[in-house]
């Protein structure tokens, strides 16, 4: 696979945009750039049931919590402000549910392929197609995603997919995550763990508390999906980027102790170690009622007048 043809173009582009952000160190939400979204693709903000308006020009800069829904094979491309690069493809439900980052002032040079300071991701896919390109983050940053059937854990500098369909009738899943580069993790919600390291694919089907579970080889199918987003990788890495539209979109943090200890915190719980998954609630708006506070009589029918 020719995934190392893009890391030039991209580094330089990526480096560029995360030594850009040389401010005084502190916490921030994370953004992103939408760099492709096929139409039948709705983006919306967490909390949040209004999807974004259709987008006319690329990149378009969002906060980085969102939900993404499809019902076809369609998908979306981002670059996160950490310099993570993300594919999905439905049909399916993926989320970001947290994303922060920590803007550092140490001077990067256009060399330096890491990213300034660190970040923390947590990510949620329920079904669809999902490539993660993370090998630009920093060794103390860290990504999660959650599964129906289990967490996966990362090396800060992977580059892998996972594939989830779901069986609705017989309440099961199918399931592949192929590690290309780096080393993943698979823990299940029985606490059982399985490493995925570069080549390797783990294939798994079954209820979402205790799949068959088995590792084998990368596919080919898999391989030209891999190559397909090197690819469009590739293209999107011409294209600028503003550092201060990514701005924009980011918040500061009103969290009294800082998101690393939060994040480890919820990481480390009693919860996770007993194989529970933990409840992370980062904003929920106000629902409309779902039914009326007043009721209203209808009235009497004449057989009904009749009783009284």
């Amino acid at each position: 696979m020719k995934f190392s043809a893009i890391r030039s173009a991209l580094s330089i582009t990526l480096v560029a945009l995360l030594s850009s952000f040389a401010e005084a160190e502190n916490w921030k939400s994370g953004a992103i750039a939408l760099v492709q979204l096929e139409g039948g693709v709705g983006v919306s903000q967490l909390g949040n049931t209004s999807y974004i308006p259709v987008v006319q020009q690329f990149p378009t800069y969002v906060p980085g919590l969102i939900i993404v829904e499809s019902e076809s094979l369609r998908g979306v491309l981002m670059l996160c402000s950490n310099g993570v690069v993300i594919d999905f493809k439905g049909s399916g439900y993926f989320a970001m549910e947290r994303f922060e980052q920590e803007l550092s002032d140490a001077p990067s040079s256009l060399v330096d392929r890491e990213e300034s300071g660190q970040s923390r991701m947590i990510l949620s896919l329920r079904e669809g197609t999902l490539v993660l390109d993370h090998r630009k983050l920093g060794s103390s940053s860290q990504v999660l995603v959650e599964t129906p059937f289990g967490r996966i854990s990362t090396d800060s500098r992977s580059l892998w997919m996972i594939e989830v369909s779901r069986d609705v009738r017989k309440k099961s899943y199918d399931f592949n995550i192929y590690c290309v580069e780096g080393t993943i993790g698979l823990s299940d919600l029985k606490g059982s763990t399985f490493p995925i390291r570069s080549g390797q694919r783990i294939s798994g089907v079954g209820s979402a508390k205790q799949p068959s579970v088995e590792v084998a080889e990368i596919t080919s199918n898999a391989v030209e999906y891999l190559e397909e987003f090197s690819q469009r990788v590739a293209e999107f890495s011409k294209m600028e980027f503003s550092r201060n539209a990514f701005a924009e979109v980011m918040r500061e943090l009103a969290s009294t102790s800082s998101p690393e200890e939060d994040f480890d915190s919820r990481v480390g719980s009693p919860a996770l170690k007993e194989g529970r998954r933990p409840i992370l609630i980062e904003y929920s708006s106000r629902m409309a009622p779902i039914t009326p506070f007043q009721g209203v009589a209808k009235p009497l029918s004449a057989a009904e007048a009749d009783l009284f």
